[in-house]
């Protein structure tokens, strides 16, 4: 018979042995094992085999050393989910594929194809493949609206090359924002173990939906217990265009928005620090035309909640052009609202008729903008840069103070506009960048 001090000690690894099962084989519903999901589930997830043209610079030279630029193939490795078995489209992210010369989808029955890339979204980081391939299986997606903080989920993936590797966890957070990863930031925060290689892979509900596409860790090796998944429904608001058009067509509202501080909160009798203060509005935009002003704090959006302005520029990143959107407000204490439909950029950018602006968006330089502090110079900062465009090409940058329009001395956007209206073309600009002044020829 055990002595009490052997009983007690019985019971507490008695416990410990639950709790571990309780955790680690998420047994919800009676269910003890994941394996009859992941049977349905894993033959429509793929791994992705990358061949890029890379730009390295190399040192050589016997009588020291003379820095040369080559270009070499290399290869990267992600994953992927089959999405409509009859059209063998696949989704991934569009980092996983960009810029690649050759595409590999391998399936879990180790069939390779080549693949193309029939649409792609920086902003979001989704991209969509096609492969000719029979016998396929495809995978439903789940509402990520209904998802809770605490729900057991399951990442599956291709880490570090290795081959289709299934992980689980839970929902750690949602609408996470403001990590620079992407323009249009929502993502779902899990301890799921995500590592390279996981990238554009499904994060599935114990059901098998999909609720998400893995696409970052924080860190380089990953499996720290922070991974970020894009949510389902952001996915599928953008899959039909990416796969009709190959890119996807924006409205926006012609606006600058700024985190809401206490003393705006103070000053228009907010509860809470929720909310978008409204910095710039584009002159001529549909938030111009609709009567949105400075200083105007946008509380919801088609009566969605907007948390904060990383946030509202995520809601609104899902809209289409011309669609109309109901914007509530909060002006001087009061509640209001109103329709605004939303164009696309280069209507309220005037990028039809300057080229070299294209893919740029421009705001106020205020004292809160992190440039401030570098430079005693006005002027309009750049708030967003495409990495395609003409600007970016010919050295401007994010966070650039423009200056200068020729030779036209440019000290708010509202007369940047003017001047640009007045040029048939641009030939240079003057920006300020950090500690120093700089041209951009164009």
């Amino acid at each position: 018979m055990l002595g009490n001090s052997s009983r007690v000690m019985a019971i507490l690894l008695l416990g410990v042995f639950c709790v571990a099962g309780y955790v680690h084989g998420l047994p919800l519903d009676g269910r003890t094992s994941l394996a009859p999901m992941l049977e349905d589930v894993t033959p429509a997830v793929v791994n992705i085999k990358v061949t890029k043209l890379k730009q390295v610079t190399t040192i050589r030279g016997y009588w020291g050393p003379f820095p040369q630029r080559e270009t070499r193939r290399g290869t990267s490795a992600g994953s992927g989910l089959i999405v409509d078995a009859e059209a063998g489209y696949v989704v991934t992210n569009h980092h996983v594929v960009d810029e690649a010369e050759k595409i590999v989808v391998t399936l879990l029955d180790r069939r390779e194809f080549e693949a193309t890339v029939i649409g792609s979204d920086r902003h979001t980081d989704v991209a969509v493949l096609k492969i000719d391939a029979t016998d396929l299986q495809e995978l439903e997606f789940g509402d990520s609206d209904e998802l809770r903080v605490g729900d057991f989920v399951v990442a599956i993936g291709n880490p570090f090359g290795f081959g289709q590797t299934v992980t689980s966890g839970i929902v750690s957070a949602l609408g996470r924002t403001g990590l620079g990863i992407e323009r249009y930031e929502d993502f779902i925060q899990t301890d799921a173990s995500i590592n390279p290689g996981n990238s554009g892979g499904p994060l599935v509900d114990l059901e098998g939906n999909v609720i998400g596409i893995n696409t970052a860790i924080i860190g380089t090796t990953g499996s720290i217990g922070i991974g970020f998944a894009i949510p389902s429904n952001m996915v599928t608001s953008i899959l039909s265009q990416l796969i009709e058009h190959g890119q996807v067509s924006r409205g926006v509202l012609g606006i600058g928005v700024e985190e809401v501080t206490q003393i705006i909160a103070d000053i228009n009798n907010l509860e809470s620090l929720k909310g978008a203060l409204v910095d710039d509005v584009i002159e001529g935009s549909s938030a111009d035309r609709a009567g949105l002003k400075i200083n105007d704090v946008i509380v919801a959006i088609d009566d969605e909640e907007v948390l904060d302005h990383n946030s509202l520029i995520a809601q609104l990143g899902l809209k289409r052009v011309g669609e109309v959107v109901k914007v509530e407000f909060v002006r001087n204490g009061s509640t209001r609202s109103i329709q605004a439909e939303l164009t696309e950029v280069s209507d309220i950018l005037g990028t039809d008729v300057i080229p070299q602006f294209k893919g740029v968006v421009l705001g106020e330089l205020k004292p809160s903008h992190e440039s401030y502090k570098f430079t005693q110079e006005k002027g309009v900062v750049v708030k967003e840069v495409e990495t395609t465009s003409s600007a970016f090409v010919n050295g401007l940058r994010k966070n650039d103070v423009i200056t200068h329009v020729g030779r036209a001395r440019i000290v708010s956007l509202e007369q940047f506009h003017s001047v640009v209206k007045e040029l048939e073309e641009i030939h240079m600009i003057r920006v300020a960048r950090k500690n120093r002044t700089l041209p951009i020829v164009f």
